[in-house]
């Protein structure tokens, strides 16, 4: 076992002001991050983290973020494409290319790495959508609340949010 350091997001914010992006990735925990942000002492204006569960939207929208996109990670940070993602032929093209891109990228300057965060706010790809467009979104591409396993195992999403 090996003990960690924490500091709450209350207290960075306050030892450091509010950011201007928040990017969040804890491996199933984001809500902890998310539930910590406080809308009466100022919000980041924009905010991503994993796509692990309508509740991330529903609590992102509590807080005052009115637009929203959900990028796939292993698409070149494309916006989700329900067509695409189901095609039978999809996972086979993702595994082949990200396996090409994670060669040459030790030998070719990419701006955005495989498995880096990517771009964020206003550099992301696709349009942003309403809380309820993206609701539907999700439902339609997992089928309820709460994702399932995934359609293929190469793709691996992110919620990005912002205040509109």
């Amino acid at each position: 076992m090996i003990e960690v350091e924490c500091i709450t997001t209350q207290i960075l914010f306050h030892q450091y002001g509010i950011p201007y992006y928040l990017k969040i990735d804890i491996e199933g925990y984001d809500y902890l991050c998310i539930e910590a942000i406080n809308e009466n002492a100022g919000l980041p204006l924009y905010v991503s983290c994993e796509s692990t569960s309508l509740n991330l939207v529903h609590t992102l929208y509590s807080k005052g973020y009115r637009k929203f996109k959900m990028i796939n990670q292993a698409d070149n940070f494309r916006p989700l494409n329900i067509s695409k993602e189901k095609s039978w032929v999809f996972p086979i093209y993702l595994k082949i290319k990200n396996g090409i891109l994670l060669r040459f990228q030790k030998y070719l300057p990419i701006k955005y790495p495989y498995s880096s965060s990517g771009p964020f706010g206003e550099n992301t790809k696709g349009r942003w959508v309403s809380y309820e467009e993206m609701i539907l979104m999700y439902q339609s591409f997992y089928g309820n609340g709460v994702r399932q396993e995934p359609v293929n195992q190469y793709s691996w999403f992110d919620f990005h949010a912002k205040i509109d």
